[in-house]
C-alpha cells in the first residue's frame, strides 16, 4: 500500500515538471519574440531615416466637413418689393448652405519620399579620410602648379564644399507680394487687398486667402474698438463699415503667421466717400491675452483700432486728395479688418467738443445764398419728384448739401392725404400722393437745420 502511495506521488511530481519545464519554454519563446521585434524597429527606423515632410497623417471624414451659408443674405433681409407694395424678406432655405470643408489640415499619408534616406557610415569615415589627408598636404599658400597658379581650392574637402553650397541656397523665407480682390454680383472689383512680405516673413510658396465680412459682424467689431477708447467711447458710433478677413497659408494648406510686419494696402472706391476712415482690427482672444490687450476688467479685448494708417492713392505717385482710395498699414496679425465712417451717438449734440482741433469760427462757415436740386425718378428711371430749395443768407453753412429720399410709410401718405383733402377728393389725392424726406448736411457730413426759413 505505502509503495503504490509512493510510486502515484513519483508520478504526479514527474508530471509537474514537465509541466513547468513547457511553460518556461513557451514563456522563453515569447521573450524571445518580443526581444526581437523591439530590435527590428530601431533598425526599420534607421533603414528609412527620419521623417522630415513635417506633415501628419490625415484622411477627410465626415467630421471635416460642414454645411455653410453661402447665400450672402441675412435672415429676413429685405430683397425685393412685391407688386402689391409689400417687402420680400429672405428665408434660408437648402439652396442657400454649401457643404464646405472646413478642416485645416491637408490630406497625407506617408511614403518613401517622407523619410530622409540616411547616410551610410563608410561615406563619413571617407570624408573624415579625405580631411584627414588634406591636413597632412603642404600649406594652400605654399602649392603652386608649374604655373605658378595657387591650386589649393581644388584640394578643398568635399564636405566643406558642400556646406559652401548650402550657405548659398535661396532663403526658406523669401519676400513674396500677394494681390487679392472682391467682386460684386455684377462681377465688377469692388475690394482689393494687396500685400508686401519683406524676406523672413512668411514660408515661400504661401498665397493669401480675402473673405468679405457679415456688416453685422463688421459694425460690431468697430462698436468694440469703440468702446475701449476713452475719446471716442459714448460719443461716436458706426455709420458705414466693409469688413474683410485677410488670411495667408503656406505651400502645404496650413495657416500661417507672418514672422515680421508686412505692408497692407486695402482699395476700394468707398474711401473717397468718408473724411476720416477708421481701420479696426478684430482680436484673437488667445493672442490678445498673450499681447496683453485687456480692458478695465482684465479680459481680452474683442477689437481695436489700428494707429498707424496712411490714406493715400492706389497708386502712391498720385497725390490727388480727391482720389484717394487706399488705407495704407504694417502688421503682423492677419485676421478680420474693418474700414469704418463714424457718426455721433444720437442726442449727443456736444460728442465733439473734447476734439483736439480748435472750433471753427462760425463766421467763417456761413456762406452767402445758396440753391439746392434734388429729384426723385420711379422704378423706371422717370422723374416723379423735383424739389428746389433756396436759402437766403446764414441759412446753411457753405458746403452744405441736401439729400432727397423717398418716404414709404403709410402714415405720412396718409397725413398728407388728410391735409390735402379740404381742396381735392381724398381718392384722387390718394393716387397722386408723393412723400419725400428732406435733409442736409454740412461738409462734414452731419446732419444739420436750416437758421432761416
Amino acid at each position: 500500500m505505502n509503495m503504490a502511495t509512493n510510486t502515484q506521488s513519483l508520478i504526479g511530481r514527474r508530471q509537474l515538471q514537465r509541466d513547468n519545464h513547457r511553460m518556461v519554454f513557451v514563456l522563453a519563446v515569447i521573450v524571445a519574440l518580443i526581444t526581437a521585434v523591439s530590435l527590428m524597429v530601431p533598425a526599420i527606423s534607421m533603414t528609412r531615416g527620419e521623417l522630415t515632410c513635417g506633415l501628419e497623417e490625415h484622411s477627410h471624414s465626415a467630421s471635416c466637413y460642414e454645411q455653410v451659408l453661402v447665400c450672402g443674405l441675412e435672415e429676413g433681409e429685405v430683397v425685393g418689393e412685391s407688386d402689391d407694395g409689400e417687402a420680400i424678406v429672405h428665408e434660408h432655405s437648402a439652396d442657400c448652405y454649401e457643404r464646405q470643408l472646413v478642416c485645416d489640415i491637408p490630406e497625407h499619408q506617408h511614403s518613401d519620399g517622407c523619410y530622409a534616406a540616411p547616410e551610410p557610415e563608410s561615406k563619413g569615415d571617407k570624408a573624415a579620410d579625405e580631411n584627414a589627408k588634406a591636413a597632412d598636404k603642404p600649406a594652400a599658400s605654399d602649392k603652386n602648379d608649374a604655373s605658378g597658379k595657387n591650386t589649393a581650392s581644388k584640394d578643398k574637402p568635399k564636405n566643406e564644399a558642400a556646406a559652401d553650397s548650402e550657405s548659398e541656397a535661396e532663403p526658406a523665407y523669401p519676400a513674396q507680394s500677394f494681390v487679392e480682390t472682391l467682386k460684386n454680383k455684377d462681377d465688377a472689383i469692388v475690394f482689393v487687398a494687396s500685400v508686401e512680405a519683406p524676406e523672413g516673413a512668411l514660408p515661400e510658396g504661401s498665397t493669401m486667402e480675402l473673405k468679405s465680412v457679415k456688416d453685422k459682424e463688421a459694425k460690431a467689431a468697430v462698436d468694440a474698438a469703440i468702446s475701449y477708447d476713452e475719446k471716442l467711447a459714448g460719443t461716436m458710433k458706426a455709420k458705414q463699415v466693409i469688413g474683410v478677413d485677410v488670411a495667408f497659408k503656406d505651400a502645404d494648406g496650413k495657416k500661417a503667421e507672418p514672422e515680421k510686419p508686412v505692408t497692407v494696402k486695402f482699395t476700394t472706391l468707398e474711401v473717397r466717400d468718408i473724411d476720416e476712415p477708421v481701420l479696426v482690427h478684430a482680436l484673437d482672444e488667445d493672442k490678445a491675452l498673450e499681447d496683453g490687450k485687456l480692458d478695465d476688467n482684465g479680459d481680452p479685448k474683442e477689437a481695436e483700432i489700428v494707429d498707424d494708417v496712411d490714406v493715400v492713392n492706389q497708386n502712391e505717385e498720385d497725390t490727388t486728395e480727391e482720389t484717394k482710395d487706399t488705407l495704407k498699414f504694417e502688421t503682423e496679425d492677419p485676421g478680420d479688418y474693418t474700414i469704418a465712417e463714424l457718426e455721433p451717438v444720437e442726442g449727443d449734440e456736444d460728442a465733439t467738443e473734447d476734439s483736439d482741433e480748435p472750433e471753427a469760427d462760425e463766421t467763417e462757415a456761413e456762406a452767402s445764398a445758396q440753391s439746392f436740386y434734388g429729384e426723385l425718378r420711379d422704378d423706371d428711371g422717370n422723374i416723379t419728384l423735383t424739389v428746389d430749395v433756396e436759402a437766403p443768407e446764414s441759412a446753411l453753412p457753405e458746403g452744405a448739401k441736401m439729400v432727397v429720399t423717398p418716404v414709404v410709410e403709410q402714415e405720412v401718405l396718409d397725413a398728407a392725404i388728410e391735409q390735402a383733402a379740404s381742396e381735392t377728393p381724398i381718392e384722387q389725392k390718394k393716387a397722386e400722393a408723393i412723400a419725400a424726406d428732406i435733409t442736409f448736411y454740412d461738409a462734414d457730413g452731419n446732419e444739420i437745420e436750416p437758421q432761416a426759413e
